[in-house]
């Protein structure tokens, strides 16, 4: 969690540049998937050719329709028009995005499964076990916190 929050951090920062992000896409891929998983050479040979791949059709199919999201909420913001219905709609946009790219890779790296280990399989799926704690505990602390909230409004 901590990685992702510091990954959009540096976005921001950045001005969430397409530019720096596919400059850097190899480190902080990288650096994201270390948390799951270590490759060696082999691996991150096939790897870096499918990270490629992804990112090529990200760039020519994906970013132009993130574009036209992003000018569309935009418009919606200066038009004072973010009612709860359009909110949900650019949630909804928003997380169609996140299925496409989803879509995209995940049979990649299905096909690139049998090449793990039986010790990095371990390791893969002790992590997400982790990941999935921590985001259980995160969530349990919001809904704690939600009875709180409403007594201080009262």
């Amino acid at each position: 969690m901590k990685k992702i929050i510091i990954l959009c951090l540096v976005l921001f920062i950045s001005g969430c540049s397409t530019k720096f992000v596919y400059k850097n896409i190899d480190w902080l891929a990288y650096w994201y998937l270390d948390d799951y998983i270590e490759l060696n050479n082999e691996q991150k040979e096939v790897f870096d050719v499918k990270l490629n791949e992804w990112l090529a059709w990200h760039k020519q199919i994906e970013l132009p329709k993130y574009i036209d999201h992003i000018a569309e909420l935009s418009t919606d913001v200066f038009d004072q028009q973010l009612s709860l219905e359009r909110i949900q709609y650019h949630q909804d946009k928003a997380q169609a995005h996140w299925k496409r790219l989803r879509a995209r890779v995940v049979p990649d790296a299905v096909e690139m499964s049998p090449m793990l280990t039986d010790e990095q399989v371990t390791y893969l799926f002790a992590a997400l076990e982790k990941r999935n704690l921590e985001r259980e505990e995160e969530i349990q602390e919001r809904n704690e916190q939600i009875p709180e909230k409403r007594a201080k409004k009262d």
